[in-house]
C-alpha cells in the first residue's frame, strides 16, 4: 500500500468532519473514503466557514480531516478549539499542510499563493505541532510527502492554475502583483505536503476541570501505560485498568464501576440502555462492554452449557471447537474431583513434535488452580484422529508425572475432521475409573 492510501485508511468511516474545498484532491478523497461526511468550506473563506460552523458543530464527530490549511487554522486558535469541541474524545485528527521549504521555485509560487489565500504564513512543522498540542491534540506525529506527484496528477495542476487565475483576476494589490510575477517566471507546481496525525483527548478547559476536581488522584493514560510496562498490573485498581485499556479518564471509569458494576454489565442483555446507563457515547460504551465480555469469555471455563464432564464423549463435545482450527493446538482442561472444569488453557501452538511441551508445563496450571485432574487435547489439521508416536510418548510421561503429584490424567483426546480419538476409551491410560457416570 502506498503512503497516500495509508492516510485514507485511517479516516473514520462514519461521523467525519472535513474542512476543505470540494474539488480539491485531499477533500474529495476524504469525502469518498467516509460515510456521508460533513464538509465545511476552507478556512480562507472565513465568513462562510464560520456560518457553516454554527450549523455543523451542533453535532458530534468521530474524526476531523483538515484538507490543507492546517497551520492557518491552528493560528486561529479559538476557532480550532470550538471545532475540536465537536469531536469525540480519542477521535482521529488528520490534517494536511504545505511544507515550509518547497523543493523548487515553482512550488514556492504555490506556497505564496496559499499564504495569499489564508492571509497567514506557512508555519514550520514543529510550530504547527506545538499549536495542535496546545489545544488538546495528543499522540501527534507527522509524515512528509516531498514530491507532490505522490498525491496529485497533472489534472490537479490544471485545476490549480484555473483557480489561481480566477482568484487573482482584477486584484491589483501588491501581494497579487507579486504572485503573478512569480508564476510568470517560475511556473506553478503543488507544494509538497506534511500530514499530521493525532487524537483529541478533550479541550484544555475539560482537562483543567478534571485536574481541578480530582487533583493528584488523576493519572494520565501515558503514566498508566508506563506503569503497566515497567511494573505489571498487580498494583493497579479496576478503574485504572479500565482507563488504560480504553483511554477514558479514571474518574469516569470509577463512576462506571460504581454505578453499573463490572460483573453486572456482563449480565446485561438489553444493550440499548447501556450507553445512557454509563453516561457514555455509543462508541465508548460498546468498547467497555466488549472488553469486559472478552475478559469473561477468556476466563470462563463453562462452554456449551457443560459444567461437569462425565464421559470422554462429553469432553470431546466440550472441545469440539478445535475441529475447525486452522493451526494445531495443544490444550488442557483442569478439573475438580467431580469433573467440573475450573480452568481451560491453550498450552502451546503446533504439533507435539514441534511444540516441545514438557509434562512440567502441563502440570503447572493444575497446581496453580488446585486441580484434581486434567484432560489433555490436541487437534489434527489433516488426516484421521490417530495418535502419533510423539502423542503416545507425551501421554505416558504426563501420566507418570501426574501420579507423583496425585493428579489424575483422565484422558488425552485427539480432535480431527474425521472424528475423535480417546486414550481413555482405547484403554491406553488408567483414566477409565475417573469419569463419574
Amino acid at each position: 500500500m502506498n503512503n497516500i492510501e495509508h492516510i485514507f485508511k485511517r479516516i473514520p468511516d462514519k461521523g467525519l468532519l472535513i474542512i476543505g474545498e470540494i474539488g480539491e484532491f485531499w477533500c474529495d478523497r476524504a469525502r469518498f473514503s467516509s460515510h456521508k461526511p460533513v464538509v465545511l468550506p476552507p478556512v480562507w473563506r472565513i465568513d462562510e466557514f464560520k456560518a457553516e460552523c454554527e450549523k455543523a458543530l451542533k453535532k458530534r464527530y468521530s474524526g476531523l480531516f483538515i484538507a490543507w490549511g492546517a497551520g492557518g487554522l491552528a493560528q486561529k486558535r479559538d476557532l480550532l478549539v470550538e471545532i475540536l469541541a465537536a469531536v469525540e474524545n480519542s477521535g482521529e485528527i488528520i490534517a494536511v499542510e504545505a511544507m515550509e521549504q518547497p523543493a523548487n521555485d515553482a512550488a514556492v509560487s504555490h506556497r505564496y499563493f496559499l499564504e495569499y489565500l489564508y492571509k497567514e504564513p506557512i508555519l514550520s512543522a514543529n510550530r504547527t505541532m506545538n499549536l495542535f498540542k496546545s489545544v488538546g491534540i495528543t499522540g501527534l506525529r507527522k509524515e512528509e510527502f516531498a514530491d507532490w506527484r505522490e498525491y496529485a496528477g497533472e489534472k490537479d495542476i490544471s485545476k490549480l492554475q484555473q483557480r489561481v487565475e480566477i482568484l487573482l483576476k482584477g486584484d491589483e494589490s501588491s501581494e497579487a502583483v507579486r504572485l503573478r510575477e512569480m508564476i510568470a517566471v517560475s511556473g506553478l507546481e503543488m507544494t509538497p505536503a506534511v500530514i499530521y496525525y493525532g487524537k483529541k483527548r478533550g479541550s484544555i478547559g475539560e482537562k483543567q476541570f478534571i485536574l481541578d476536581k480530582f487533583g493528584e488522584g488523576l493519572k494520565s493514560a501515558e503514566s498508566l501505560r508506563k506503569k503497566i510496562l515497567e511494573s505489571g498490573t498487580a498494583g493497579l485498581s479496576e478503574e485504572e485498568l479500565l482507563s488504560a485499556a480504553l483511554e477514558i479518564e479514571i474518574e469516569i471509569c470509577r463512576n462506571i464501576l460504581i454505578k453499573c458494576g463490572g460483573r453486572a454489565l456482563l449480565k446485561e442483555k438489553d444493550l440499548t440502555q447501556t450507553p445512557q446507563m454509563m453516561g457514555l457515547d455509543d462508541q465508548r460504551a460498546a468498547a467497555v462492554i466488549a472488553v469486559l465480555a472478552l475478559s469473561e469469555r477468556l476466563c470462563s471455563p463453562v462452554k456449551n452449557g457443560v459444567r461437569n464432564l462425565k464421559s470422554p464423549a462429553e469432553a470431546a463435545e466440550f472441545l469440539s471447537d478445535m475441529r475447525f482450527l486452522k493451526k494445531e493446538q495443544l490444550r488442557a482442561l483442569y478439573l475438580a474431583a467431580d469433573g467440573k472444569v475450573i480452568w481451560d488453557e491453550v498450552v502451546a501452538l503446533g504439533s507435539l513434535s514441534r511444540a516441545l511441551v514438557s509434562p512440567r508445563e502441563l502440570l503447572a496450571p493444575a497446581i496453580e488452580h488446585s486441580a484434581a485432574a486434567l484432560i489433555l487435547a490436541h487437534n489434527h489439521i489433516q488426516g484421521p484422529a490417530e495418535p502419533s508416536q510423539e502423542d503416545i510418548e507425551l501421554t505416558i510421561k504426563l501420566e507418570s508425572a501426574a501420579e507423583l503429584l496425585k493428579i489424575d490424567l483422565w484422558d488425552h483426546i485427539i480432535i480431527a475432521g474425521e472424528g475423535n480419538y480417546s486414550f481413555n476409551e482405547s484403554g491406553k491410560i488408567k483414566g477409565g475409573k475417573f469419569f463419574k457416570a
